[in-house]
């Protein structure tokens, strides 16, 4: 009797995966898998990304308390962390240039003269087709002008070697907003 219904289950198993459907369910079963893991990717170098994030701006804030500054705003750009001191009046940037190497720049906002977003192009000689020549936009900057004889500075936003073209947009209206922030402070 149970040989009897062991020789059913195994012909209703065999009925249900035939050969025509074994590929099927392999490649089915491959896809998943492949879909699967490549998620679990994301989520690990998402999750790395984050922690180092995290360490950078732990930094960024030790170095604002070594120079006792009360950082109230922030940004955070591909290579470089920034903020500002609203009741001392200082912008700090800390810019990464290596694994471990940093800089850290202090700017007194009484000493500027003037901070302005800057679009600099690229100019690409004209081809045989055309007469003029070619603009493309190679970095949206703050620029810092000085007071007195300090050289001016500039603060990366966007460069199109770096960033995508669909992040130019975003990053111009960062531009403008730390324009307008710093200028109201240069004015305070």
């Amino acid at each position: 009797m149970f040989c009897l219904q062991a020789q059913r289950a195994l012909l209703m198993l065999h009925s249900f995966y035939k050969p025509s459907y074994m590929p099927a369910t392999v490649a089915l079963t491959i896809v998943i898998t492949i879909i699967i893991s490549v998620c679990l990717v994301l989520i690990w170098s998402h999750n790395k990304s984050g922690k180092k994030n995290a360490s950078i701006f732990k930094k960024f804030m030790q170095l604002a308390n070594e120079h006792r500054l009360a950082v109230s705003f922030t940004e955070t750009l591909k290579n470089v962390i920034f903020g500002i001191d609203p009741q001392q009046e200082k912008l700090i940037i800390l810019e990464l240039s290596g694994i471990a190497a940093a800089s850290t720049t202090i700017i007194d906002l009484r000493a500027l003269k003037n901070c302005s977003k800057q679009k600099i192009h690229l100019h690409i000689p004209p081809d045989k087709k055309e007469n003029r020549p070619e603009k493309h936009l190679e970095k949206i900057v703050l620029s810092f002008e000085f007071t007195g004889d300090r050289p001016p500075i500039e603060l990366i936003f966007y460069e199109y070697r770096y960033n995508s073209l669909f992040q130019m947009h975003e990053l111009e209206q960062k531009a403008d907003y730390w324009s307008l922030l710093i200028s109201q402070r240069m004015y305070a």
